[in-house]
């Protein structure tokens, strides 16, 4: 059978659900771009097909009166119901004496919940896996940051100690005595501060590795697998889906992630377009070049499509309340502190599971395996190994390419596999392109749309697949122009006005200074952001066929 008979079948299997057998060819079938094989449905992209669970199933527990009787894993569910119900509020922050007084019995009760698991048989079940996988993600992440602040945010010793002794200092006497508050007392010390209790610690590790997922939070775990239907009956559109589970229920929040959710829905056209253009690649006639030009100027569409849902953000996200309430519970090891031979040490402690450091990185929307896909798709160099860049001289390293194949430790297995298919899995017979007008070295290339290129170029530029082609990546580089935007008006202009609570106009004179003259602004991944969306953008220029 010829490699492009055999696409063909391949893809039908795909459209059915079904996964390929295994045959031999010389050329790497990538119709299963889609297959099940990789987690991916053509109705649905990487989220799934099906709404997720929104519960997990079992008995309901009397968590508030420490009534665990028989512990099974929908005891997690009753405590993330109680820590919503108080609400808990970023490093126990209330001006509320009862609800201090809740929050303070729930983290108590998440330090004495037992060790639970998920059965053998519920692993297999894998919509029961990643809904306790979501529920544990919001669980740590609420008991790790609504703890007191005694300093844990800190890098500098002095600024710690000054947060514990205003924490200790606002313990009244009678905390000093008595068993009963004594947990107040050994909070304020930072008895408990990066550490996360076995009863969260050791399940979260179990579905995780299950998943092929770190221990934290991640946009799996907050865009993903984290949405309803409002009206099961009419399915997966933008106006029926919502956001499930919010550590600030606020409509910022649900908007900042509907927002990603929408975006991933819209990116099933673009995987389509993926999968389709593949399939023709191998082909290398007139009818397949006339085919894929089609293929990439709705690609390029798409991607505005993407652009306009991108810029919907300012919408109904407040840009203060994104940055100052609803980022911090974001934070992670590598952003929380504790002393350690007379010096500040990041990391968590997963009590019950390593005495190691653990020092993931907060959810991104670098963890999106569709934006990596595009970026394979369409050859963005983000190593810069390939082609000669546009401005030798502006001495930017590949760390940006580390980033990008950091995140990917962030999505689920079978989506990283996916990119390394994409990545290593699809090549063609390697294509010279025509010599180059500066007198650099013609390039060289066995990415099957690159090649594609290269051979229409030695018509010209003006090779109406070449001008597809740019046409897609100059969409790219306007969403990642959008996302730059996005980032300085929700991360960098916040972070430079100061808190909202600050009165004078001199204390926010000292804030701002205090800001500048810190390290650089970073994303939630750990990124120096704006300078790391530059050179995406830069490297998405790189990969036009003229530097425009």
């Amino acid at each position: 059978m010829g490699s492009r008979s055999l696409l063909a079948g391949a893809g039908q299997l795909m459209k059915k659900g079904g996964t390929l057998p295994s045959q031999t060819t010389d050329r790497l079938d990538t119709s299963t771009l889609a297959a099940a094989d990789f987690d991916v449905d053509v109705r649905s992209g990487f989220l799934p097909p099906e709404q997720p669970l929104t519960r997990l199933p079992g008995p309901t527990f009397d968590v508030q009166n420490l009534e665990f009787g028989d512990p099974q894993p929908s005891l997690w569910e009753c405590m993330l119901d109680w820590a919503k119900s108080i609400p808990l509020t970023f490093s126990s922050q209330y001006s509320d004496a009862a609800q201090s007084a809740a929050a303070q019995k729930w983290r108590n009760a998440i330090r004495a919940m037992p060790v639970t698991s998920l059965t053998e048989a519920d692993m297999g079940h894998i919509k029961t896996v990643r809904r306790a996988c979501v529920v544990l993600a919001f669980l740590s992440h609420f008991y790790m940051h609504a703890q007191i602040d005694v300093g844990q945010y800190e890098t500098d010793p002095d600024k710690a100690r000054s947060a514990t002794q205003d924490a200790i200092s606002k313990i009244p006497w009678s905390n000093l005595y008595g068993l009963r508050d004594s947990a107040a007392y050994a909070e304020s010390y930072g008895e408990y501060v990066n550490k996360l209790p076995s009863g969260l610690a050791i399940p979260f590790v179990a579905v995780s590795e299950r998943l092929g997922l770190p221990p934290v939070l991640t946009y799996a775990t907050t865009v993903l697998w984290n949405w309803t239907l409002k009206d099961a009956s009419k399915g997966l559109t933008p106006s029926n889906m919502e956001i499930k589970e919010m550590f600030t229920n606020t409509g910022s929040e649900s908007h900042f992630f509907l927002t990603s959710l929408l975006i991933e829905l819209q990116g099933v056209e673009a995987l389509t377009l993926m999968r389709i253009s593949l399939n023709e690649a191998f082909a290398v006639d007139k009818l397949a070049e006339e085919r894929i030009t089609c293929y990439l100027k709705e690609l390029a569409n798409v991607i505005r499509k993407l652009t306009v849902l991108l810029s919907r953000m300012q919408d109904s996200c407040d840009p203060d309340t994104f940055y100052w309430d609803i980022r911090p519970w974001f934070k992670t090891g590598d952003a929380t502190f504790t002393e350690s031979n007379k010096s500040r040490v990041p990391g968590w402690i997963l009590e019950g599971v390593s005495s190691e450091r653990s020092l993931w990185t907060g959810p991104s929307a670098g963890q999106s395996t569709l934006i990596h896909a595009l970026d394979l798709f369409l050859d963005v160099d983000h190593a810069r190994i390939k082609r000669q860049p546009s401005d030798v001289s502006s001495g930017q390293t590949n760390s940006d390419s580390t980033f990008m194949e950091r995140m990917q430790l962030y999505m689920p297995s079978h989506h990283r596999a996916f990119l390394r298919h994409l990545q290593h899995g699809i090549s063609t017979e390697p294509v010279c392109g025509p010599p180059k007008d500066n007198g650099a070295d013609a390039e060289w290339s066995d990415h099957p749309i690159r090649a594609l290129v290269l051979q229409c170029q030695w018509s010209g530029p003006n090779h109406p697949l070449v001008h597809a082609y740019d046409e897609a990546l100059r969409a790219l580089r306007a969403l990642r122009d959008e996302h730059m935007r996005i980032a300085v008006q929700y991360i960098v202009h916040p972070a430079r006005r100061g808190p909202r609570d600050i009165k004078s106009s001199e204390e926010q004179k000292q804030k701002q200074t205090q800001t500048q003259d810190e390290d650089v602004i970073r994303g939630t991944g750990g990124t120096d952001l704006v300078n790391f969306l530059r050179v995406c953008r830069k490297n998405t220029t790189d990969a036009m066929s003229h530097f425009t």
